[in-house]
């Protein structure tokens, strides 16, 4: 069986209702927590994020605290806060985190919630080598993500979980200051930007169509299912709504090897 996890572009009360509704055997935890910004993904920003991080808990899901990808100050302090007060709650069972001083930061205060490096670490290296796991074991992590199922197996043998980022939109690039933005030419104001973020552009020298998304730009391509011969110890799969779910939790079932 797998373990599936599952995140999505925009958490809303019926979206979160909506996911719970699923068993555990097809969707054992949620992904909270927006790379670039909290009120691109809630409406009350980290306030929902505390709120439905509980509530997912009340139905015996696993909850999964995603970090911001640019941890500058203050947002460095605030991100160790809310670390800390879900530890203090018991809501959260694994933080994915792509800062190194965050992460050994972590790891001096003894927090107990275990630490995965995400995909978002690509932009300090974008291919796992034995140094680079070796150095994240030494500062804490217990885990890795990875978008490549052939350095699944290497991983698991380090003793570290391995979370398989299986269904997830093509990221081109994504900077500091949000492309929304510099469309619009205004700062935004807690969010208010976002119900207008998604923006499709024609780059001509990729020869692709594009999507602005927030803080990143996408291929504006529909997401290829991920999956692994050697099953990962999870599966992380984001998508924009929870409409597609369904479907895509049975093309998971369809792809499950068969029982002997």
């Amino acid at each position: 069986m797998k373990k599936i996890l599952v995140g999505l572009q925009k958490w809303t009360p019926n979206e979160l209702e909506h996911v719970l509704s699923y068993p555990n055997e097809q969707v054992s935890g949620i992904i909270l927590g927006d790379p670039f910004c909290e009120y691109h993904m809630f409406q009350h920003g980290d306030f929902d994020l505390i709120e439905f991080a509980e509530k997912a808990k009340t139905v015996g899901k696993v909850v999964v605290y995603q970090t911001p990808v640019y941890l500058t100050h203050p947002i460095f302090d605030k991100t160790l806060s809310i670390i800390q007060y879900l530890e203090k709650k018991k809501v959260c069972d694994w933080i994915l985190a792509q800062d190194v001083g965050l992460i050994h930061l972590c790891s001096k205060n003894k927090t107990t919630i275990p630490i995965c490096w995400s995909v978002w670490g690509y932009n300090r290296s974008n291919f796992i080598s034995y140094n680079l796991v070796n150095f994240l074991m030494s500062i804490g992590i217990q885990g890795i993500e990875i978008n490549n199922p052939s350095w699944g197996e290497h991983v698991s043998c380090l003793n570290l979980q391995v979370f398989l980022n299986g269904y997830a939109p093509t990221v081109v690039s994504f900077r500091q200051t949000c492309y929304v933005e510099s469309v619009y030419k205004t700062h935004c104001n807690n969010g208010d930007l976002c119900q207008k973020s998604m923006f499709i552009i024609q780059d001509i020298r990729r020869n692709q169509t594009l999507t602005i998304n927030g803080y990143v730009l996408e291929m504006n391509i529909p997401p290829k299912l991920i999956q692994s011969e050697t099953p990962p110890d999870w599966y992380t799969i984001h998508l924009q709504t929870s409409d597609r779910l369904g479907d895509l939790l049975k093309k998971v079932s369809e792809n499950e090897p068969s029982k002997p």
